[in-house]
């Protein structure tokens, strides 16, 4: 199911839609097209937070997708979430496409806010 077993300090890494694989360091591949993958344990409700995300080469290809790039069938989305949240593993939706969650697309130069599809815009 590629959910990642809790180490025993309540943070775990799990699967919300499609299918992934977590590596011993919490590293994510997604096995299928527009997985989600989800820390439900770490999260905040007030304050300024910060996540980042470090995108690494397919082990299989040795390639990353590039902004504005052409790597075919590489998306990667980054997102975030609220309580709200309802992923629907039937219709695949996940951060971005549903109520209470957000998610930006580097390469392809979208936003996902709430189910809209957005060009990125920048000032």
């Amino acid at each position: 199911d590629g959910d990642q077993d809790d180490p025993g300090d309540g943070v775990y890494i799990r699967c919300v839609t499609g299918d992934i694989a977590v590596g011993e360091t919490g590293e994510v591949r997604g096995l299928s097209k527009f997985a989600t993958a989800a820390i439900p344990s770490v999260a905040v409700s007030c304050g300024t937070w910060y996540f980042e995300v470090q995108i690494l080469p397919d082990p299989a290809t040795g390639t990353a997708p590039a902004p504005g790039g052409s790597n075919a069938g590489c998306a990667v989305q980054v997102g975030w979430a609220t309580e709200a949240f309802q992923p629907d593993q039937g219709t695949g939706d996940g951060v971005g496409d549903c109520q209470g969650s957000w998610a930006i697309d580097v390469r392809r130069g979208l936003v996902f806010d709430q189910g809209q599809e957005l060009p990125i815009a920048c000032t």
